[in-house]
């Protein structure tokens, strides 16, 4: 935007004038179309942006101000404070949020810590039975799943495993 604003009337009231209605304008797509994922980011965009346009604005009063010394409806340092509090509490409503998202980040990360040790100490009614080694059966085609057998592995599915995991390569 001061690219743009650099060709408009310099040093003139049409400065911040027009670069009030972009960031109005700018201000309105983000309230209305909502483009981030969560609803607090556009809530930070849209108060961010809120507090750009005042200042625009107060920009524009303020060289109204420079040129008609005369008459002024808001005195220059009731206008200078109104702008100093106005970022302010955009930047404190800022602090807030980034606290805010950090404090759920710690109680999400810690009900998922509870949650874990909660079902690891969990007592289940799923039994691993060990696979011991029978040396009876030495034929390679005698394949069984059950507990207390041998299981054979062919020669061919281990090449077929390592012609897998290089197929990429």
């Amino acid at each position: 935007m001061t690219g743009a604003m650099v060709v408009v009337g310099n040093g003139t009231p049409m400065q911040p004038l027009v670069a009030m209605f972009i960031q109005l304008m700018f201000l309105l797509v983000v309230l209305k179309m909502a483009p981030y994922n969560d609803d607090l980011d556009d809530w930070s965009s849209f108060v961010c942006s809120f507090a750009l346009t005042l200042t625009t604005l107060g920009g524009f009063l303020l060289m109204m101000w420079k040129q008609q010394s005369e008459d002024t409806v808001i005195s220059v340092e009731l206008l200078t404070t109104l702008l100093i509090g106005i970022n302010g509490l955009c930047f404190a409503y800022e602090m807030l949020v980034i606290g805010y998202v950090a404090c759920q980040d710690r109680l999400t990360a810690a009900r998922l810590k509870k949650m874990v040790l909660k079902n690891n100490n969990s007592n289940s009614s799923t039994k691993v039975l060990p696979m011991t080694n029978d040396a009876n059966k030495s034929d390679g085609d005698n394949q069984s799943d059950g507990p207390g057998q041998k299981i054979v592995v062919k020669q061919s599915d281990v090449d077929d495993a390592d012609t897998l995991k290089n197929w990429g390569k």
